[in-house]
Parts: structure tokens; sequence; C-alpha cells
């Protein structure tokens, strides 16, 4: 979803508030996280879990294109370089940082053994890590946000 709706959201954000579109999308994400991470269980039928992903990825468009344009709309052409570079310092650092910590929770809900993962402990592990990350999303919604009511002082 993501790579198919990721240039239709850029084209929106360079006709409106890319802030705003920003917003909406981490809001979508937020919302996909909690709802992945209550409904996930051994009975959930896989086209329910295709579908919350899917939307997922319309989240994650709607908030990757835009979000990169309000970031580099918002330097002058000098610091272009820095500014793509710190994007994506920040994009590969989230990747690692969620990676240990779904990691760690799933070891530390297994007992720290990594050879035989427990089918209900790696299910209770990524429904910790969902709903987590979704309160995490929730924050990410409030600072988007924030800088759509920021008005620039003349």
């Amino acid at each position: 979803m993501m790579a198919l709706l990721s240039a239709y959201a850029g084209h929106l954000s360079d006709r409106h508030n890319p802030g705003k579109i920003a917003s909406c999308g981490m809001g979508i994400i937020s919302v996909s996280l909690f709802a992945i991470g209550l409904l996930v269980d051994e009975t959930l039928p896989l086209y329910v879990l295709a579908i919350l992903l899917a939307v997922l990825g319309v989240g994650f468009a709607l908030f990757s294109s835009p979000n990169t344009n309000a970031v580099m709309s918002s330097v002058d052409a000098d610091s272009y370089g820095f500014a793509s570079a710190f994007l994506a310092f920040g994009r590969l650092f989230g990747q690692f940082l969620s990676m240990a910590l779904a990691s760690g929770l799933i070891m530390l809900i297994n007992n720290s053994q990594v050879t035989l993962f427990g089918k209900e402990g790696l299910l209770l592990a990524t429904k910790i890590a969902f709903v987590f990350f979704g309160l995490l999303s929730c924050l990410g919604v409030y600072l988007s946000y924030q800088r759509v009511s920021v008005r620039p002082k003349n």
C-alpha cells in the first residue's frame, strides 16, 4: 500500500498542508497498531490481518512523503543535504530501536529462551509490542500536529 500510495500522498502534500496530511497518516498508523495489538490471536483470520496491515501501509504512505516534504520545505537550500541525512538517520535509528525493543520483549516473555519460542509467549510479546508502538505513535500524532498549529511570527 505504501508503494502504491506514497507518490499520490506526496502530490497531495504539494497542494495542501503537508503537516496535516502527515498527522492524519500518523493517526491511521496509531489506530492500526492498536487494532493489530488488540485483535491478533490464534483465531484471527488471515484476511483480517491482511486488511489491518494494508490500512497500516496507507498510514505509512500518508505520513512518509508529506513528512519528508514538510521537513525539506522548512530548510534553506544550503541545508538540504543535512536535512536529508538527518531524516534517513531518524528512520534507520527508529527501525533499530523498534527491532531491539521487540526482540528484547520476546526474549523477556519467553524467559530468555532464544532457541525455542513458545507460541503463547510469542503471541503475547507481539500484542504488547504493537500496543506499545501504538502508544508511541500517539505521541507522534501529537508532535506532528504541533507543527501544524504553530504559526510563523511576522
